[in-house]
């Protein structure tokens, strides 16, 4: 069988390094798997997978950037780096598809530490709060990187890093499930979302 050669191109590694972090990450707990997954909706959909949201940020840093370099490789465009929009899987067949947009009002919160509560953060807790997906997405506007919990507070935290706007989601997440055990508030119920590029 003939063989043909496959034409390739440089890779300007400095301007995949600069555009990579402007693609929105998606991680949500897999009961399945018993474990994160991460997912790159303007790139290459689920991509890895990991034990602490901030593992899979590094992982979907690094994913971003192979999946860009294989594109300047083999001559493709890049993909344009487009906000995400998440769907509750439940409504995904409805006629009015609601769409939950990954951002809310509330802007640049960093969770507070020093909030009291009753119930210290427990492993009960903490299991109860990975169970809420996160979207983490670059802002031109404010030059960082933007934390959402789409079911729990919307836009809630933000950071110079996905790593850090990974853990400091973690601490929202829990203090919001620990006040609302606080103050009897029932929780939202974990949605799967199925997210797709506006």
């Amino acid at each position: 069988m003939k063989k043909y050669p496959v034409k390739t191109y440089p890779v300007d590694k400095k301007k995949v390094k600069a555009l990579a972090p402007r693609y929105p990450r998606y991680i949500r707990w897999s009961d399945e798997d018993k474990c994160f997954i991460g997912s790159l909706p303007n790139l290459c959909g689920d991509c890895c997978h990991g034990d602490t949201p901030e593992e899979v940020a590094r992982e979907l840093t690094i994913s971003a950037e192979l999946s860009l370099e294989a594109s300047a490789k083999f001559g493709f465009p890049f993909p344009e780096p487009r906000s995400v929009i998440v769907t509750p899987s439940e409504y995904r067949d409805s006629p009015q598809n609601e769409q939950i947009p990954c951002h809310s009002p509330r802007r640049n919160i960093k969770p507070k530490k020093d909030t009291p509560m009753k119930n210290a953060i427990t492993p009960k807790i903490q299991a109860i709060a990975r169970q809420y997906p996160r979207i983490i997405r670059w802002s031109n506007e404010d030059n960082c990187y933007i934390g959402s919990l789409p079911d729990l507070d919307g836009d809630c935290t933000h950071g110079d890093t996905p790593d850090e706007v990974a853990q400091n989601l973690d601490e929202c997440a829990e203090i919001y499930v620990a006040d609302c055990l606080d103050d009897g508030t029932p929780l939202p119920e974990p949605s799967s979302f199925i997210v797709s590029p506006s």
